[in-house]
């Protein structure tokens, strides 16, 4: 969970499927209960796929950066694999340091009504 949280600055924020998480201390959080949903469910696998990357340059070393997600699940015991959900990305990475971290990070639920980059961000109205 701490290597997680690494790949966010000071000033992140995170909206996963429309709740705000603000601070490190939320994220961290955030983090925890998705491994703890896992543990409940049964799964020794999770994976997210990101895939089909579109990104906006922006100015000062940051960038939108728009993905479909697809969320893989298993069980080894059973030898169970699938797809536990399918959704999209959206990310404003920034360089901090020389290395590229999360200032926001988003995870949304797939919407085929309007793709994701023509959408507001997940983030405009915090």
């Amino acid at each position: 969970a701490h290597e997680f949280l690494s790949l966010y600055p000071a000033d992140a924020l995170v909206v996963g499927r429309g709740k705000l998480y603000n601070d490190r201390a939320a994220i961290l959080s955030w983090f925890q209960y998705l491994i703890d949903m896992r543990e409940a469910e049964g799964d020794d696998i999770w994976m997210h796929e990101a895939g089909q990357f579109r990104v906006e340059p922006q100015a000062d070393d940051r960038a939108i950066v728009y993905a479909y997600a697809t969320h893989l699940n298993g069980r080894t015991s059973t030898q169970t694999r699938g797809v536990r959900s399918l959704g999209y990305f959206v990310c404003e990475c920034v360089k901090v340091g020389g290395v590229w971290k999360f200032r926001r990070f988003s995870i949304t639920t797939w919407d085929r009504n309007a793709l994701p980059w023509k959408k507001p961000l997940p983030w405009a109205s915090a």
